[in-house]
């Protein structure tokens, strides 16, 4: 919230002044550089930017597999699998995309211990599926909480009033959409219960 984000700023900045000779290393997204760059508590510190390459794709095969071997996981993943998510998760997205995923799989494919390419295509219709999913899931418990409608249709035009403009911006020269970051209080009161249902299911980041 506001007050945190004050709260680490002026921690910032305070150790920093401290010692001219402290090295604070620190690490953001790029979509949240900019406010970094523009606060005025922090407009005289020296700031030595560093840009994190996106993971090759050679490594998504440990990404995927990796937490397979560790000390007591109960889960295997068919190699087919593993070959099929590496060829579906290719953007700049894919790593978040990807943990919601094997997460989804593993929650709704997970109890015998094995995970198939056949229960990703198949079953879950790929991310797409898992996505569609997840917001079929938000949107039905959004449902049954009181003070909200029960109507899809009135819950689908509470969600894009709090969308656009707050959590999505359209480019009017490449007329595609670019995600914001919103605070909460900006986001219409009546639709804070419906996005604290698309929180639950990992669809929305707080």
């Amino acid at each position: 919230g506001d007050d945190e984000a004050a709260q680490v700023i002026e921690l910032v900045s305070a150790t920093v002044e401290t010692d001219p000779n402290l090295l604070l290393l620190l690490t953001i997204r790029s979509d949240s550089f900019a406010q970094l760059q523009g606060h005025s508590r922090l407009s005289g510190i020296p700031r030595l930017p560093f840009d994190l390459a996106a993971l090759p794709a050679a490594a998504f095969k440990e990404v995927i597999e990796g937490p397979t071997r560790i000390h007591g996981s109960s889960i295997a993943i068919d190699p087919e699998l593993t070959e099929q998510l590496i060829e579906d998760f290719t953007d700049a997205d894919a790593l978040p995309l990807l943990a919601f995923t094997l997460e989804r799989l593993v929650l709704d494919h997970g109890a015998d211990g094995r995970l198939e390419k056949g229960e990703y295509l198949e079953q879950m219709k790929g991310v797409g599926g898992a996505i569609r999913m997840a917001v079929e899931a938000g949107f039905a418990a959004a449902a049954e909480l009181p003070g909200l409608p029960h109507a899809r249709a009135e819950l689908d035009a509470l969600a894009k009033r709090s969308f656009v403009p707050w959590l999505v911006r359209i480019d009017e020269v490449a007329a595609a959409p670019k995600r914001r970051i919103a605070l909460r209080r900006q986001l219409p009161p009546e639709a804070l219960p419906l996005m604290d249902c698309l929180v639950d299911q990992r669809l929305l980041v707080t």
